[in-house]
């Protein structure tokens, strides 16, 4: 199938997940390595950076699995819709207010990205 559009919104949201899963697995692989001697089910909550390595890691699959929907839709010809857009660009403005020092910054291409193409199409 050849491409209508190049899935650049989603590839950026697949490779941000992926920087994303990187960063957490060396950053907290102590963390992980506790975790699966703890036996993995149930022992996220204690001590709190545990689960926050693992939110940290389930945000990177989240946007990667949320990059590759975008990449087939825009692989396809169709639009992303606006109200993704708008939900997703609100998520993103939320963490840039809320948490200015995090990674939040790498999302404003995407939505950025999404709105300039929603608008042509």
């Amino acid at each position: 199938m050849k491409s209508k559009t190049f899935p650049l919104v989603g590839w950026s949201l697949v490779i941000i997940g992926i920087i994303h899963n990187l960063f957490g697995l060396v950053a907290g692989w102590q963390l992980l390595l506790d975790a699966a001697d703890a036996g993995l089910i149930g022992v996220w909550d204690a001590p709190p950076a545990r689960g926050r390595i693992f939110w940290f890691l389930v945000t990177g699959f989240a946007l990667i699995a949320t990059g590759l929907l975008a990449a087939q839709l825009e692989r396809s010809g169709e639009a992303i819709p606006w109200s993704f857009i708008v939900f997703f660009g609100l998520l993103t403005l939320t963490g840039v207010v809320l948490m200015p020092a995090s990674g939040f910054w790498l999302l404003l291409f995407p939505v950025a990205a999404s709105a300039l193409r929603r608008a042509r199409h």
